[in-house]
């Protein structure tokens, strides 16, 4: 009787050609361009066939092949193969073993920008490259470089889980994903991932650890979500496997439920946010991908679910990594101070002095900070509460300035407020390439944007160029049904300081400071007595008189604002003494300062102060 398929040795032989091969050249040779061509083969030589081509065509696409006449991996060659070995593993996936499985979806998730429907027409552009990974486990390299938030990501700056989960995949492999007959429940290759993971359930108990990583990370990766029965079977296993874990693992696992915007139980959270540290702790923090993901996924849960952990944890945690952290890459660097502020925990200042050694060596060297990764560091850098020597801010000021025509206007305004912040004194030359560099943005720049950016150089005591000033307010003004209530008195309150004090100047400006007003008083309900003081003595310092209506309006809403406050400290006073509050004269030096100020903008406009009103100023 003739046996059917391929011997067991010729599998195995096949098999150990298919993990030595190098080049596409070589690769295509073994690779079935048909499903006859390896009927009968058995699932470990499928699975090396699926990690062989996930390992070979992104090195090829890498450097620089794509041309079906030079031996390289054109993009169309490679769906062909995938193809068929999808529709070869297919209706085999019951006899694969818990190891083949992983190895498979790992490939597919490598693998997921040859999915698109692009792939599915005769002939096509090469695709572009993607980073190549090793072996069939999930690199932590794609975990920690696609960590970037981003509800900034942020808005208070989520950690920036990107859309692409490995380094090099572009933002096709998104619209793969979610294509038509490429989805998961069309033919393309990501259809066999659903039912893929309906066969894992039957083997859940024999995953390695590494496996159990590497499976959930090919999920996230190509954004499929398990259903819940699936999840509690991996919460089970992951929960009975945590101590086994290693760093990568670690990091991978919480990468891929952030991904998926999930958090597992609480017993299943607590162990692995524990098992992390420890992890960290028997590495020495002397890997940056691992601890800068982890601290990443805990500042992604945090902005998620409101849970981070304890301030113990986060100081054990970067007390393990301060001696290693020159040999970190620039954006985990960045990665674990944004995440540290994103959670509200500040780190110490001896820390910070080695921080700031080592993010200017990161700044002046390559591989330098992305320009993406300078504006998170800007905005985490002017939340700590600590400033950098003098002669570092000399060297940042430096170094900043061939990085400014670079830069978007969101960066531009976190790095002009982190300098304000820092009380620095930027050069002539800083300020006109910042100027240069910011003017030709303000036009797509948001209201918080520019109210931002006048607030820096009303504190940095800089004069700005009227053409700039000119920009920045047309473009304001062009957003004002998006403009916040604060953005409006900030912009207010700084733009005499800001253009030097100039009578001509605002004078020119006086319709558009009135429209500015108007504006604002449909947001007096939001005031306080404060932000009522600021915008009364910015139209005071513009020689802006408002309208009676306005004010009428304006002393009605402040009235209730200081009542309101009036009210809160008398019942605080009760509260802690037993006695009565201060009355409406009392209050602190700066609400007498304020209220003094008050009286005089009125008394500048030659204005009645509402008999209500009078008492409390």
């Amino acid at each position: 009787m003739e046996l059917f398929g391929p011997s067991p040795h010729d599998c195995r032989r096949l098999t150990a050609r298919l993990k030595a091969a190098k080049s596409w050249r070589d690769l295509a040779a073994l690779l079935p361009s048909a499903a006859a061509e390896w009927a009968g083969v058995d699932t470990i030589c499928l699975s090396a066939g699926f990690v062989a081509l996930a390992r070979v065509a992104p090195r090829e696409r890498v450097s620089g092949g794509g041309r079906s006449g030079d031996g390289g991996a054109a993009g169309a060659d490679v769906a062909a193969v995938l193809r068929t070995l999808v529709a070869l593993a297919r209706p085999r996936l019951a006899e694969f073993d818990a190891q083949g499985l992983v190895s498979t979806a790992v490939s597919i998730a490598k693998l997921q920008e040859y999915c698109g429907p692009e792939y599915d027409a005769p002939s096509v552009a090469p695709a572009p490259s993607i980073a190549s990974t090793s072996g069939s486990s999930a690199s932590s390299s794609g975990s920690a470089s696609a960590a970037q938030a981003s509800p900034q990501q942020q808005q208070q700056q989520p950690p920036p889980l990107g859309s692409s989960s490995h380094p090099g995949v572009s933002a096709r492999c998104a619209s793969a994903v979610a294509a038509g007959s490429a989805g998961f429940g069309g033919q393309g290759p990501l259809s066999l991932l659903p039912p893929l993971l309906a066969c894992s359930t039957y083997v859940m108990g024999s995953f390695s650890p590494q496996a159990l990583a590497n499976l959930v990370w090919a999920l996230a990766t190509v954004g499929l979500h398990p259903s819940g029965a699936w999840l509690t079977d991996y919460y089970r296993r992951t929960d009975e496997s945590v101590d086994a874990l290693k760093s990568q693992d670690v990091a991978n696992i919480m990468w891929s439920l952030c991904k998926l915007d999930l958090m597992p139980d609480i017993w299943l959270r607590d162990s692995l946010v524990q098992r992390s540290l420890e992890a960290v702790r028997e590495q020495d923090g002397s890997s940056g991908q691992d601890p800068a993901t982890l601290v990443q996924c805990l500042a992604r849960w945090y902005y998620l679910y409101n849970y981070r952990p304890s301030d113990e944890w986060l100081a054990e945690y970067l007390r393990i990594v301060q001696p290693s952290l020159a040999t970190y890459m620039p954006f985990d660097l960045v990665s674990i101070v944004h995440s540290c502020v994103v959670m509200n925990y500040l780190p110490q200042r001896s820390w910070m002095a080695d921080y700031y050694t080592t993010i200017m060596h990161a700044l002046k060297h390559d591989p330098t900070l992305s320009y993406n990764d300078f504006q998170r560091l800007m905005w985490a850098l002017s939340r700590i509460d600590y400033t950098p020597p003098l002669t570092w801010q000399r060297e940042f000021v430096a170094v900043s300035v061939p990085k400014l025509r670079h830069l978007k206007i969101r960066a531009l305004s976190e790095l002009v407020w982190a300098l304000a912040v820092w009380g620095a004194r930027p050069s002539p030359e800083w300020l006109a390439a910042f100027f240069n560099a910011s003017g030709p943005r303000l036009r797509d720049a948001r209201p918080e944007h520019i109210s931002c950016q006048l607030s820096a150089l009303a504190k940095l005591e800089v004069r700005a160029p009227g053409p700039w000033l000119d920009q920045a307010l047309g473009s304001f003004c062009a957003q004002l049904a998006d403009a916040k209530a604060h953005d409006l008195v900030t912009l207010l309150d700084t733009i005499t300081s800001v253009c030097g004090h100039d009578a001509d100047w605002l004078q020119s400006k006086t319709a558009t400071i009135k429209a500015l007003a108007d504006t604002a008083a449909s947001k007096f309900h939001v005031y306080d007595a404060v932000m009522h003081t600021k915008l009364v003595l910015a139209l005071a310092a513009a020689n802006v008189c408002p309208a009676a209506e306005w004010l009428a309006k304006q002393q009605a809403a402040l009235l209730q604002a200081l009542r309101a406050e009036t009210l809160l400290s008398t019942g605080s006073a009760h509260g802690e003494s037993g006695g009565g509050g201060g009355g409406a004269r009392g209050g602190s030096v700066a609400q007498r300062v304020q209220r003094g100020l008050l009286r005089e903008a009125y008394s500048t406009w030659d204005v009645e102060v509402d008999a209500e009103l009078r008492p409390f100023l």
